[in-house]
C-alpha cells in the first residue's frame, strides 16, 4: 500500500490539478548557415544539404521553440528555412522573429516558435557590442487570459570565440551588458539565456557574470546541469557528458575537427523559472545535449556508434555542425480555462534542498485558505498545518526542525487545487 501511495505522490509532483501543459526548448549553432566565408561555402557547407540534416534533427527532438546562433543575414533566408524545414508536411503553425544586427555582424541569431502556443510581444537587443543579444519575449497561449498574461522571454547569445584573455575579456563584457539590461527591465521574469558562450571553463568572467546573485540578485541564472556539470570543461573527460563542440574528430575546412571536447552552448534558466514563481517550471533532469551519450570523448558523435539518438540523427549532427544542440522542457501551469472566482494557487519552495528551514512561496486569486501536509518518502505524515492565504503573493517560513536528512513530499490543497512538490532535507 506504501508504494502505491509514494507512486502516486511521485506522479503529482508533476501533475497539479488545475492542468499543465509541457514545452520543449532547442537552442543550435547551425555553423554559417546561408553565410559563405570562403572556409565555408557551397561545397563543405551547402544550404540544401544541411536543411536535410537540420529536418532530420528537428523532428527528432520535436520542439516547441527553436532558436539558432549563426546564421546567415539575408533577409529572406528565415522563411526560406521554414518553408523547407518545419512548415513542411501539413504543419502551417510556425512562424519566425529575425535577430537584430545592430553591430553589423556577418552572422545573426534567429527564433522560430510554434505560433499555435505562443504569441510574439517583443523582441530587442539587451546589448550590440560585438554581436547582438536578442530578447525574444512571448506570451505562452494556454496560460493566458484577459488580464493575466504568463510570459516567456528567451534570450540569445554568441559570445565571442577564442581562448585567449582578450577573447575572454570581450564576452565578459557581452555578458555584463546583458545583464545590466535584464536587471534593469527584466527582473523577477521567466527568462532563458541560450546559445553558443564559447566558454572554456565555469571559472570564465562571462559564466560567473550570468549566475551572480549578489550583483544581479533579480535577474541572475542557473545553470540546469547542477554542480556536476559545471567546472573546467575544455579536454577534461569529467565532464564528457556536457559537452557540445566538436561533432568530428576530423574537420573538412568550414566543420571544425578534435571530437568532442568543449561546453560552448548552454540554456541558462532564471531564478523564476528555477523556484517557478511565475507558472513557468524547470522538469527536472530534462536539460540535454542532444546525442551526447557520454561514449564519443575527443571522437565524432557518430562513430563508434551512438547509443542515445537514432543512427541518422547522429549523422546528422556530424553532417551540420560542429555543435550539439541543446534541449530543455518546461511545465508550464495552465489557466486558460480557470473561472474567474477559482481559488488559484502556485507554489515553489527556496532554497530547496534546504537545512535548517525553507520558504513556500504561493500566489492566489483570492482570499482563502490551504492546508499543507508533509510526508516522508514512506507516506508518513510529518507535518501537517493550515494558512490563510490572502490574494497575490504570499510567503511562509517553514521549519524543518526534527526532520532528518532525506526526500520529502510537500502538498497544498485548497478546495479547487491540489499540487505536491518534493523537498529535499540535508
Amino acid at each position: 500500500m506504501r508504494k502505491v501511495f509514494v507512486l502516486i505522490q511521485l506522479i503529482a509532483l508533476v501533475i497539479c490539478a488545475n492542468g499543465q501543459e509541457t514545452i520543449r526548448i532547442m537552442q543550435y549553432n547551425l555553423l554559417n548557415y546561408g553565410n559563405n566565408t570562403g572556409y565555408c561555402n557551397t561545397t563543405n557547407n551547402n544550404v540544401n544539404i544541411k536543411n536535410g540534416y537540420i529536418k532530420t534533427i528537428f523532428d527528432e527532438i520535436n520542439p516547441d521553440i527553436l532558436t539558432v546562433c549563426e546564421f546567415g543575414t539575408s533577409q529572406t533566408l528565415p522563411g526560406s528555412f521554414l518553408s523547407n524545414i518545419i512548415n513542411v508536411d501539413g504543419v502551417h503553425s510556425w512562424k519566425y522573429c529575425r535577430g537584430n544586427n545592430n553591430a553589423g555582424s556577418s552572422l545573426i541569431n534567429c527564433c522560430f516558435y510554434d505560433s499555435d502556443k505562443f504569441t510574439l510581444i517583443s523582441h530587442v537587443s539587451a546589448q550590440t557590442y560585438i554581436r547582438d543579444v536578442d530578447v525574444f519575449t512571448f506570451a505562452i497561449n494556454s496560460a493566458t487570459r484577459l488580464g493575466d498574461t504568463t510570459k516567456l522571454s528567451c534570450i540569445v547569445a554568441h559570445l565571442k570565440a577564442g581562448s585567449g584573455g582578450e577573447d575572454a575579456g570581450k564576452r565578459k563584457i557581452m555578458a555584463q551588458g546583458t545583464m545590466s539590461y535584464l536587471e534593469h527591465f527584466m527582473g523577477n521574469e521567466n527568462v532563458l539565456i541560450m546559445g553558443d558562450f564559447n566558454l572554456y571553463s565555469s571559472d570564465e568572467d562571462a559564466y560567473q557574470t550570468f549566475i551572480d546573485d549578489l550583483s544581479y540578485p533579480d535577474s541572475y541564472f542557473v545553470d540546469p546541469v547542477g554542480d556536476a556539470g559545471v567546472g573546467d570543461w575544455n579536454n577534461n573527460y569529467q565532464y564528457r557528458r556536457y559537452h557540445t563542440q566538436s561533432t568530428n574528430s576530423s574537420g573538412n575546412g568550414c566543420i571544425t575537427g578534435g571530437g568532442m571536447d568543449d561546453r560552448f552552448d548552454f540554456i541558462l534558466m532564471s531564478k523564476t523559472i528555477n523556484e517557478g514563481y511565475d507558472n513557468v517550471y524547470y522538469v527536472n533532469d530534462s536539460y540535454e545535449a542532444f546525442g551526447n551519450d557520454g561514449e564519443h570523448f575527443n571522437s565524432s558523435i557518430n562513430y563508434p556508434a551512438n547509443t542515445s539518438v537514432s543512427p541518422e540523427a547522429a549523422d546528422a549532427l556530424a553532417g551540420n555542425s560542429d555543435h550539439l544542440p541543446i534541449t530543455m522542457q518546461l511545465l508550464v501551469r495552465n489557466i486558460v480555462d480557470v473561472e474567474e472566482n477559482d481559488s488559484v494557487i502556485y507554489f515553489a519552495l527556496h532554497p530547496n534542498p534546504a537545512s535548517r528551514s525553507t520558504k513556500m512561496n504561493l500566489k492566489m486569486e483570492k482570499n482563502g485558505v490551504i492546508n499543507v501536509r508533509i510526508y516522508d518518502i514512506v507516506g508518513h505524515l510529518v507535518k501537517e498545518f493550515s494558512y490563510s492565504c490572502e490574494k497575490g503573493s504570499n510567503s511562509i517560513d517553514i521549519s524543518l526542525d526534527n526532520m532528518r536528512n532525506g526526500l520529502y513530499l510537500i502538498s497544498v490543497a485548497s478546495d479547487e487545487y491540489f499540487c505536491t512538490r518534493k523537498l529535499i532535507v540535508k
